[in-house]
């Protein structure tokens, strides 16, 4: 015999532990040892049923737990601050006595933290841990109910099954109903959880501004910059476009808005169209992959130097498609203004503008890039991340001392000689390589990949792509096999769940939901005519009438021995009395009482002394009852 009591502890246990699962990665390391102590030492209370804090006390720290972290919310970052405040609440709970409405609590404080964790992090476990939550809280009211009811109540094992069976139901339809109602409720632009936390989401975002030494602060990290459905394309055509620097100032270069001019791209070739899935992001440029033509899905503005941008900060999750013509020229129809894309750093140094001035006396402009990329490949410079240059006269520093450094080192000097020998160029900021994943058939580029190139203008007015850290002495070993790391069979299966939970949950938004329909209204078009041949329609017909008859079979051998006895004992009692005497509302006692025969008077009592007191018939009263129906 278990307790009810003992039942409902364990499903604190259990729902305090998928609450907090989910959120473990974000909370302080103090504060997660606190809150699993707390739940381990309120085992051992009501094991011990043992409970030494007072009321008084829980209600004290609770109240100190809630003016500490209230102190740190911040329009910035509400989420937290949240988790951590529900969390402190359940660990007071489950430490303190525990009654009816303290069950209660917890099962509502196990539900916010999991709704706030969705704030943090919304990866595809989060279902798992929101199909767990949902079964053991129904389990849970079902047990208070009954706790309620009598305190006491202890149950045996088949007793147990049976309440567990009747609790499962219950979540089952929930869970079908919520799946439904998650494609047929219109869908809002604007989550509802939004304004808890409007900026805490974003996570990743490229810098508008490139200082050598600088950008590989933020490009170390392997967290998830964006997905890219997409066929596999060769390394050299994973440039992924987000912005242009096109002015230096003081140290640095950054992006101003450019000037008018009006431009595209001239490739006969088809377009290639891609889906791109990214993060949530600090900043509003929208990634794309180099040349894009066209960009849907998504609200923007387009600026002269093929800059894609949306209207807000990219909070939340979206997607949009993209057509591109890849590695295609960017053709300028009209002037450009030269003077804009010429303009220098306010100082560089003699050394660097003695070779500008040797390349500018060249004839022309792909004689002076030949001799551009002669120079980069002369000066043996390597790709590297460590030891970087520094100090007022870094680009000098960088081609002549140190001859290493990172992206930003090869594209920022290469701009500034092209610009001191009279070629208009800049710098674009973006991403190249990516991981490719088959099972998915999608891209997956993280932070790490963030890179800087070049775009220089040839005399035809047409910008074309530079990346000079492709002539570094060890750009095979480092441009090429780490932009192209390689995931093991179960990364990329864990990638691909990720990938498909985002696109069928996270960005299914009313657009979506507008092309189910009319994909769904085609489809039962489709089908109410028909064009298969009479015979397979007839076939098949015959086929679902076999198994309904079998349903139906399996449903009538699903009674039980006693209910077939029954039934068997009301036929034999119409054909000897007739059938007017048996009626929807006539019970046993009242059937033998009208027939007036001993022997159904006698299988009246021995049937509901078994059967009514919710037990099986013995095998001496089945033999007896066998006899007696016999009689009747």
């Amino acid at each position: 015999m278990v307790k009810t009591k003992t039942l409902l502890n364990q499903i604190c246990y259990l729902v305090a532990a998928i609450s907090i699962a989910p959120v473990l990665g974000f909370l302080d390391f103090a504060f997660v040892l606190l809150a699993m102590g707390a739940t381990v030492l309120g085992a051992w209370f009501d094991y011990k049923e043992l409970h030494p804090i007072p009321g008084w006390g829980t209600s004290l720290v609770a109240l100190a737990v809630i003016v500490n972290y209230s102190l740190q919310f911040s329009q910035e970052d509400i989420a937290t601050p949240l988790v951590h405040v529900l969390i402190s609440l359940l660990g007071i709970r489950m430490v303190s006595t525990k009654k009816g409405r303290d069950y209660l609590q917890i099962f509502v404080l196990g539900v916010f933290i999991l709704a706030g964790s969705s704030l943090l992090s919304l990866n595809v476990e989060y279902i798992i841990y929101l199909v767990l939550m949902v079964f053991s809280i129904t389990v849970g009211l079902v047990l208070l109910c009954v706790f309620e009811t009598d305190s006491g109540l202890a149950f045996s094992s088949s007793q147990l099954l049976k309440l567990l069976r009747v609790a499962i139901v219950l979540p089952t339809g929930s869970l079908v109903l919520m799946a439904l109602l998650f494609f047929i409720l219109p869908r809002t632009s604007h989550p509802l959880w939004n304004f808890l936390n409007p900026t805490n989401k974003a996570t990743s975002g490229l810098t508008e501004a490139v200082k050598p030494g600088a950008f590989a602060k933020i490009s170390t990290g392997n967290q998830l910059a964006f997905r890219a459905e997409s066929p596999e394309l060769a390394p050299e055509d994973l440039y992924w476009r987000a912005l242009v620097l096109n002015r230096p100032e003081r140290e640095e270069w950054i992006r101003v808005t450019p000037p008018p001019e009006i431009s595209h791209v001239v490739d006969k070739s088809p377009s290639l169209q891609l889906q791109i899935f990214p993060t949530s992001r600090n900043d509003k440029y929208l990634i794309t992959l180099d040349r894009t033509t066209a960009l849907h899905g998504v609200q923007h503005k387009k600026s002269s130097d093929h800059v894609y941008e949306t209207r807000r900060k990219q909070s939340q999750r979206h997607s949009y498609q993209i057509d591109s013509k890849l590695g295609a020229p960017l053709t300028v129809i009209g002037q450009v203004d030269h003077e804009f894309y010429k303009a220098l750093p306010e100082f560089t140094s003699v050394r660097v503008q003695s070779i500008a001035q040797n390349i500018s006396v060249l004839p022309d402009t792909d004689t002076k890039l030949e001799a551009l990329a002669d120079f980069f490949r002369k000066q043996s410079l390597r790709y590297a991340e460590t030891d970087l240059p520094s100090g007022p006269n870094v680009i000098e520093e960088f081609l002549f001392e140190k001859r290493q450094g990172y992206c930003e080192f090869f594209a920022s000097a290469y701009v500034t000689l092209a610009r001191l020998a009279g070629i208009p160029a800049r710098l674009v900021g973006g991403y190249y390589g990516g991981e490719y994943n088959p099972l998915g058939s999608y891209y997956l580029v993280t932070e790490d990949k963030a890179h800087v190139w070049a775009e220089v203008l040839d005399n035809e007015n047409r910008w074309h792509r530079v990346d000079p850290s492709l002539w570094a002495t060890n750009a095979a070993s480092t441009l090429g096999a780490s932009r192209l790391n390689r995931l093991s069979m179960l990364q990329k299966i864990t990638d691909s769940l990720n990938y498909y939970w985002i696109q069928a949950i996270v960005v299914f938004d009313f657009s979506r939901q507008i092309t189910m329909f009319q994909e769904s209204v085609k489809t039962i078009g489709s089908l109410s005519k028909p064009s298969v041949p009479t015979g397979y329609f007839w076939w098949s017909l015959g086929g679902v009438g076999t198994c309904l008859l079998i349903v139906i079979s399996r449903h009538q051998r699903r009674l039980s021995r006693e209910a077939k006895l029954l039934r068997k004992f009301q036929k034999r009692v119409a054909r000897r009395y007739g059938s007017t005497i048996l009626n929807e509302t006539t019970g046993l006692s009242e059937l033998a009482e009208n027939v007036d025969s001993p022997h159904c008077r006698e299988f009246a009592r021995i049937y509901q002394q078994a059967v009514f007191t919710d037990r099986a018939l013995r095998s001496t009263e089945w033999k007896i009852l066998n006899s007696l129906l016999k009689k009747v």
